[in-house]
């Protein structure tokens, strides 16, 4: 986790955007610039990253999902205990998130911009502002993924595809361990575990003392190895 948070850091200082989606909203203020650094107040700038209402009811559910990739503040999804926390305290924060859960072809959608997004692309990197942006992102998506209002009724179709997916990204992400760390790895561990209802027992629990399938966290490589074994084994071939 100490990874996550040097990312934060990071990425709070970050000046150009860097990409992997084709953004549909003009932030009013974006990370880096001039009013941001003199914007202090951190309820000041979350207020002025929101996008209108009027605005979010024109937007496709892609062009939603993808300003959602790219709101200013996405980061701070990781800074809580755990993954649940992060995304529920950005969907009561963020009007955008919000309404994004609740667009009936959400799911499609979701599986269909994951399906562009590849661990190695990272390496076309050559600046940390940049890996740090496309792991935001990327991870960002997986924590959507394993939200109930998208897996918790997945044709068998839609499993199939997302659960392929998950398992290909989480291997070739653990062929580049020293720029995704454990945390790149569990937020496709959580989502894996919530779409296939793996109940995984682990020695150290989060503070709060919440189940790991209810609430998500960085947690070792081999427990995370287990949890995507018995996911493959429920694809359908």
């Amino acid at each position: 986790m100490k990874l996550c948070l040097l990312l934060v850091v990071l990425y709070g200082v970050c000046r150009t955007g860097y990409a992997q989606n084709i953004s549909t909203f003009d932030y009013r203020i974006k990370r880096g610039t001039l009013i941001w650094d003199t914007l202090k107040n951190y309820e000041v700038r979350r207020d002025l990253c929101q996008i209108p209402n009027n605005v979010i009811g024109n937007m496709t559910t892609l062009e939603l999902l993808n300003s959602v990739l790219d709101y200013p503040l996405l980061a701070d999804a990781f800074i809580f205990n755990n993954y649940q926390e992060g995304v529920d305290k950005i969907v009561t924060t963020f009007y955008a998130l919000d309404s994004l859960l609740k667009r009936q072809d959400i799911k499609s959608v979701c599986i269909s911009v994951y399906n562009n997004y590849h661990p190695n692309e990272i390496n076309s990197y050559k600046e940390i502002l940049g890996m740090a942006t496309f792991m935001f992102k990327m991870n960002f998506l997986e924590l959507l993924i394993a939200q109930k209002e998208i897996y918790s009724d997945f044709t068998i179709d839609e499993k199939n595809t997302i659960l392929s997916l998950l398992v290909k990204n989480y291997y070739d992400k653990k062929m580049l361990l020293d720029k995704f760390d454990n945390w790149g790895l569990s937020t496709i561990g959580w989502a894996s575990c919530r779409i296939c209802n793996i109940d995984v027992i682990l020695k150290n629990n989060t503070p709060s003392g919440k189940k790991y399938i209810d609430s998500g966290y960085t947690i070792n490589i081999e427990a995370l190895d287990e949890i995507m074994i018995r996911a493959t084994t429920q694809i359908k071939l």
